[in-house]
């Protein structure tokens, strides 16, 4: 990327910190509210399912699987998404993305306690592979929103480039995967909180940041001509 060229705004902390947010803050609120999971992630989900076949348990293995494939789904959508993008130029595909998610959280706090945790888990988990899989990219890195364990890895690898002098332009690398991960924690900090206040209407301190983002996609996309002819697929 050219030095005077101001990366696209879904790949700048704009977006990845207010998304960490909610990355972080949806992990608290299946983990305190709907049954002690993290529906973010699926390697949990998978290490659960091959116990529970190696003990012959097939359907505890079938409630493992159930969220994987919701995952699996949210990715498959958003790739379609990002290849057909949107017949419409004021859309960008993300922007369905955001809406998606916004609008599941909104009516998964309208739900009754009742709801068995499964379903509530397994839409989150469709929203986190949507959300995942649509902002993976921090200026010229990779990154994630729902989940830690890559971008902790790339921030150390980061800080070691920095002070070892392999690449003394990765400090600010290395600055932004730590602001991401900062976001996530704090997150889950406030979705602690606040599941506990609000129970499962929690889930609308969610559909807020994320209808700001959309907010903030549309800010840049008008901001100027060069933005409003960016690309959307990266």
């Amino acid at each position: 990327m050219s030095l005077n060229k101001k990366p696209y705004i879904a790949h700048t902390l704009w977006l990845g910190i207010p998304l960490a947010i909610v990355g972080g803050y949806l992990d608290a609120y299946t983990y305190f509210y709907h049954g002690g999971v993290f529906a973010n992630a699926q390697t949990g989900n998978m290490v659960f399912l091959g116990l529970s076949l190696a003990r012959g348990a097939f359907s505890d293995a079938i409630s493992y699987l159930v969220p994987i494939l919701a995952f699996a789904a949210g990715v498959f959508l958003t790739e379609r998404m990002r290849k057909k993008k949107s017949a419409f130029w004021f859309f960008q595909w993300r922007h369905i993305v955001l809406a998606v998610e916004a609008t599941l959280l909104f009516i998964i706090g309208l739900l009754p306690h009742t709801i068995p945790d499964n379903v509530v888990n397994v839409v989150v988990s469709f929203i986190c592979a949507m959300q995942v899989n649509s902002f993976a990219k921090l200026h010229d890195s990779n990154y994630a929103t729902t989940m830690c364990t890559g971008n902790l890895k790339s921030a150390t690898q980061a800080l070691a480039d920095s002070i070892y002098g392999y690449d003394p332009e990765s400090f600010p690398v290395f600055l932004r995967y730590i602001a991401v991960l900062l976001a996530f924690c704090g997150g889950a900090a406030l979705g602690a909180v606040m599941t506990k206040v609000l129970a499962a209407r929690s889930a609308w301190f969610c559909t807020l940041i994320l209808v700001g983002c959309i907010v903030l996609l549309y800010s840049d996309r008008f901001s100027s001509p060069a933005r409003r002819s960016a690309k959307q697929g990266g």
